[in-house]
């Protein structure tokens, strides 16, 4: 079972990754792969991310699945995407 250090670290690496693409490709000039890699980046994170919740769930961790869900919220509020949060829960 992942510890509270170990979930933080899987789940910053999978906003890292993220945020590469986030950063590079969100603007109003995007061209069309831009915007396709950045959906697919948004994708890719969603799923990741979901399948952490997952095994936090499943592994009965709940403390740590309280934080890391906090954290996201935060993380697509500063990004702008707090919409988004509803495809998590």
């Amino acid at each position: 079972m992942p510890n509270k250090n170990d979930t933080l670290k899987k789940y910053e690496s999978y906003l890292y990754n993220f945020d590469l693409i986030f950063k590079k490709n969100v603007h109003n000039n995007s061209t069309s792969l831009e915007k396709e890699l950045f959906r697919n980046a948004l994708k890719d994170y969603i799923d990741n991310i979901k399948d952490l919740l997952f095994e936090l769930t499943e592994n009965n961790q709940i403390e740590e699945y309280n934080f890391i869900r906090k954290r996201i919220s935060s993380d697509f509020m500063s990004r702008g995407l707090s919409k988004l949060e509803v495809i998590i829960d």
